[in-house]
């Protein structure tokens, strides 16, 4: 009975401690003997998990907040199922849609995946550490928008599960001073040889005038 009734209380409180209830878990310090060793060795484990446990938390606070900071679109996407797990609030505003409108949804219905030339799935198939880019994606927004976007989809794993992160950097004004410059360009060229058109041809009406008036003097 000495050691049925502590190692009956241990064995409840390694039950709680396995369902996530560190402070139940918790046992009173045992005496001096073998039976209150392995108790002091138990809370010591428990301390150790509770440490951990808040480092996640704090580490996937800090995620988040740079997740929900970050001026890219991102979405998170399961390779499994081929659903949006999450997303930034810059995505949202990229897609005209409200903050984790798209969450749930299949990949076959977002239309800036649409746009992916190879496909959605190819994508999909990315293992952790792959990564694909695309230089060029253009859709329309909910609102009207036509958006020209880059790509960098990225394979990870969390958990047990297989994930696909999208950043999404919205290129639209860039890709409109390219246009501009290019048209630019082209209007300064068309200038340049025009000019080279009129100095020829003033060249040839010099010419003309000069021996026109040689011939009126003969």
């Amino acid at each position: 009975r000495v050691l049925v009734e502590p190692l009956s209380r241990l064995a409840e409180a390694i039950g709680s401690a396995s369902l996530g209830n560190l402070q139940a878990a918790r046992l009173p310090p045992g005496g001096k003997d073998e039976v209150g060793a392995l108790v002091t060795r138990f809370n010591e484990m428990l301390d150790r998990i509770a440490a951990a446990e808040k480092l996640v938390r704090e580490s996937e606070a800090r995620y988040r907040t740079l997740f929900d900071a970050a001026e890219e679109g991102i979405l998170v996407i399961d390779s499994a199922t081929g659903r949006v797990v999450d997303e930034n609030p810059s995505m949202a505003e990229l897609l005209g849609t409200a903050p984790g409108e798209s969450v749930g949804k299949p990949v076959s219905e977002m239309g800036v995946l649409q746009a992916v030339a190879v496909g959605a799935s190819r994508m999909l198939a990315l293992v952790p550490g792959e990564e694909v880019r695309y230089d060029s994606l253009s859709f329309r927004a909910r609102d009207g928008r036509r958006v020209e976007l880059e790509c960098a989809a990225t394979g990870y794993q969390s958990g047990g599960s297989r994930l696909i992160r999208c950043n999404f950097r919205d290129i639209t004004e860039r890709k409109s001073l390219q246009a501009q410059l290019i048209q630019s360009q082209k209007m300064e060229s068309v200038g340049l040889l025009a000019g080279g058109v009129a100095h020829d041809f003033n060249n040839i009406l010099t010419a003309i005038l000069c021996y026109t008036s040689f011939l009126m003097k003969d």
